[in-house]
């Protein structure tokens, strides 16, 4: 609260304050909980002159009211859908990734996760020309294998697969200080809107959170599980005070009641809004020597937890 002071808004003279002080009236708002009938005979200050110092107050330092109708069509011009170029998990995702929102891949390791999202990236990137940051945690991340999976769809030329590529960027880390760097880089172009690169990010992607988080976390460790909610913060600052949609992958410990278990405990369980589960299907001579399995839902914002739809990764990206 604000103490009452000379020049702090117009007509806040040095008789005035005086006068309030007098009467027991130190800040902004015991002046506006005070009943002015009585505060003209402890102050001497006139019922008028009261009323205009009040309503000055309350226009320089009152939060206006926002309608409920104002709020939701600025939200309906900033969201967007962002199709991952597979149908079928398009519909398993309502439509796609939504901005706004945290989406995490969960499976164990080798399932996939990594290719999925290569094949998002290069897919948001060739089709909606929007741009998007790959955070490389795991070491894996592979512009060759994105090149392919735009190549192999469409005989793009040379310079088509450039424009598709310049719309990523990938930011290596290997510990999570310099994943907090990483995303206070992005708030602050955000904020600065200099670069066009920023000014045009729909798509941040982590892979993967686990990889710079499963050494804080765990046994009596509790400055991980602080770093731990720092992360989740960040990433869903981001996502929904800029629209932007937030993909990440984390890996399975276990699992309770048949149900699979993310890794980083109970306090990261709640953080993403929808979250996927990758699972490899037993080889057969169907599908020998492909990348085969089954992608379930875990938690969703739209759909009913349990549907699942079969995946396939080929040359092309995810089908």
């Amino acid at each position: 609260m604000s103490l009452i002071r000379v020049g702090i808004c117009a007509g806040m003279t040095e008789e005035v304050v005086r006068a309030l002080n007098a009467a027991n009236i130190r800040n902004l708002v015991e002046f506006i909980d005070a009943e002015l009938e009585e505060l003209v005979h402890t102050s001497g200050i006139s019922y008028k002159e009261l009323v205009a110092l009040r309503r000055v107050v309350l226009a320089e330092f009152s939060a206006f009211p926002l309608q409920a109708s104002d709020i939701y069509r600025k939200l309906i011009k900033s969201a967007a859908i962002l199709c991952t170029g597979c149908i079928r998990l398009d519909q398993l995702l309502d439509g796609g990734l939504y901005t706004g929102e945290m989406t995490e891949i969960v499976g164990d390791s080798a399932v996939g996760k990594t290719q999925v999202c290569l094949s998002v990236t290069a897919s948001v990137a060739k089709e909606t020309k929007q741009n998007i940051l790959y955070i490389d945690a795991s070491a894996t991340f592979s512009a060759e294998r994105i090149r392919e999976m735009v190549s192999v769809e469409d005989e793009e030329s040379e310079e088509n697969l450039e424009a598709v590529l310049s719309h990523i960027h990938c930011a290596k880390v290997f510990n999570v200080f310099e994943l907090f760097e990483v995303l206070e880089t992005i708030r602050q172009e955000l904020i600065k809107q200099n670069s066009s690169f920023f000014g045009g990010l729909r798509l941040i992607i982590c892979d993967s959170v686990s990889a710079v988080l499963s050494p804080l976390v765990g046994g009596h460790q509790t400055q991980g599980y602080s770093l731990l909610v720092q992360v989740a913060q960040k990433l869903k600052a981001l996502a929904l005070e800029y629209s932007l949609a937030v993909l990440v992958t984390n890996n399975i410990i276990g699992s309770d009641q048949s149900r699979p278990v993310a890794s980083l405990g109970r306090t990261w369980q709640s953080v993403p809004h929808n979250r996927l589960h990758l699972s490899r299907q037993t080889p057969s001579p169907s599908n020998l020597g492909k990348l085969v399995g089954t992608i379930t839902i875990l938690k969703s914002c739209r759909q009913p937890t349990g549907m699942s739809t079969e995946f396939e990764i080929s040359s092309s990206g995810l089908q």
